[in-house]
């Protein structure tokens, strides 16, 4: 199993990514990643009404940004369309009776057969646009709200809203319940590349999560240079503070008042090892 991960990172990012990944295992604190910085706020958080703590992981990809979680005993429902990645995420989450997988992908609609794209340069752009050249219409997937998803599985709270769907990342936004299941968190993906084309940039998005009582932390890398390799982090911020680099990209993280001070502190934290390690 080992051997086949470290052959899909060589084969997805080069030898330079796949030395960079073993790095970044070895010396996990000198790696910049936002969703380590939210566990380590959330976890060991329980519920006040002993309601389980529950992760909505949308586009899991291999399952890195859940474990920690399920690790901790969350209640876990990953979503993962790509039929490789999900071969993969099953089999690394296959001791977690916590987690269930989801083959569907999620939007502001319930939709049957929407078309979706996977690519030779990465296994991390798979999705329902097509971005780059490389992009073929490999499946057919069906799409469902989390609304729906919510009340099918019957979920009476979300602590943590992760996604990462290439562009989508609005409509699943805009199609999960706020005025019930607010999440204590969330993270999703921002590139005004992927989603102009599909009718937002991300100063709309933004605004979304503001409007819905959430403040927003921007974590800006640097421009991509291609797809599939590693990329380097830039800084963080707090939205309107200052200005987002036209061809930039990142994470928005939003999260309820009360957990905005520990987790901007994280954000400095983590900063702060990033420049002692250079």
């Amino acid at each position: 199993m080992i051997i086949r991960k470290a052959y899909l990172v060589y084969k997805n990012t080069g030898f330079i990514g796949l030395l960079k990944r073993i790095y970044n295992k070895l010396f996990p604190k000198f790696s910049f990643d936002e969703v380590d910085v939210v566990a380590d706020v959330l976890l060991g958080k329980r519920d006040e009404n002993n309601n389980p703590s529950v992760m909505i992981d949308v586009g899991a990809h291999h399952g890195t940004a859940l474990k920690r979680f399920a690790k901790d005993k969350w209640r876990i429902y990953a979503f993962e369309p790509d039929l490789s990645n999900r071969k993969i995420l099953t089999s690394a989450i296959k001791n977690f009776k916590n987690v269930t997988i989801d083959s569907r992908g999620c939007s502001d609609q319930n939709t049957e057969g929407a078309s979706f794209y996977t690519s030779s340069e990465s296994s991390g752009i798979s999705g329902f646009s097509k971005f780059v050249d490389t992009h073929e219409e490999t499946n057919k997937v069906d799409l469902v709200t989390l609304s729906t998803f919510i009340e099918e599985k019957k979920i009476k709270n979300v602590d943590f809203l992760k996604i990462d769907t290439e562009g989508f990342d609005f409509f699943v936004i805009k199609g999960f319940p706020f005025e019930t299941h607010g999440p204590k968190v969330i993270i999703c993906e921002f590139e005004d590349k992927k989603t102009t084309p599909l009718g937002y940039k991300k100063e709309e998005l933004i605004q979304y999560l503001l409007d819905k009582d959430y403040r927003v932390i921007v974590s800006e890398w640097h421009p991509i240079i291609r797809y599939g390799i590693s990329h380097e982090w830039k800084d963080f911020y707090e939205y309107g503070k200052e200005s987002i680099q036209e061809n930039g990209w990142g994470n928005i993280v939003a999260c309820k008042n009360e957990f905005w001070d520990e987790i901007y502190h994280g954000f400095e934290t983590t900063k702060e090892r990033l420049e002692k390690s250079k």
